[in-house]
């Protein structure tokens, strides 16, 4: 079984921040293959499961906020039987510059809570991972106010082709693996 999973935060304040990416690709993998999502309470999370391409997959958005994400994920990698080298995040990287895509295999947290909520509960860094870049503030903004924030409608626009890659390269991810993915997903832009 194939999992993703989307890190952001719950509610309906933060859906359109900065560090809600990763639950907009769960949003948009579930329109695109028609996965119905729905609570789990048991799960803590937002949850869907679908065949794509021949494989069992199931699409996840933690129902904790960003720096509790690893408690989710390891119930449900736990619950559902899931191998790491099965196992792909999706989220936002200030690291990064705007609208930049990198998919890795495995890696460390470069301190974004959540992959390190991800990486202490799940005891490993062997996982993959695709980091779409929103870049750091232009002004003296605090990182937790910038990434809380909304996309100014410009940036949305300027966005839109990295979802839709970001989209495609979970697919990719699912069909062909990581290494396939990156090679056709980890351009410069």
């Amino acid at each position: 079984m194939h999992l993703i999973v989307g890190l952001g935060n719950p509610g309906r304040i933060y859906k359109y921040s900065r560090h809600n990416l990763g639950t907009r690709i769960i949003d948009a993998l579930a329109k695109d293959k028609d996965i119905p999502l729905r609570i789990d309470t048991n799960l803590k999370s937002v949850i869907g499961r679908g065949e794509i391409f021949g494989k069992d997959v199931l699409i996840a958005k933690p129902l904790r906020f960003m720096n509790l994400s690893g408690e989710v994920v390891k119930m449900i990698v736990s619950k559902k039987r899931v191998l790491a080298n099965n196992l792909l995040v999706v989220y936002d990287d200030i690291d990064l510059g705007f609208a930049a895509l990198r998919l890795k295999p495995k890696g460390g947290c470069a301190g974004h809570k959540g992959m390190t909520s991800i990486i202490d509960n799940l005891g490993t860094r062997d996982f993959a991972r695709l980091k779409i870049g929103i870049g750091r503030p232009t002004h003296k903004e605090e990182i937790s106010d910038y990434v809380l924030s909304r996309f100014t409608k410009e940036e949305e626009r300027a966005l839109k082709p990295t979802l839709d890659d970001a989209l495609n390269c979970c697919l990719t991810w699912i069909k062909d693996g990581v290494e396939k993915a990156m090679e056709k997903f980890n351009i410069s832009r």
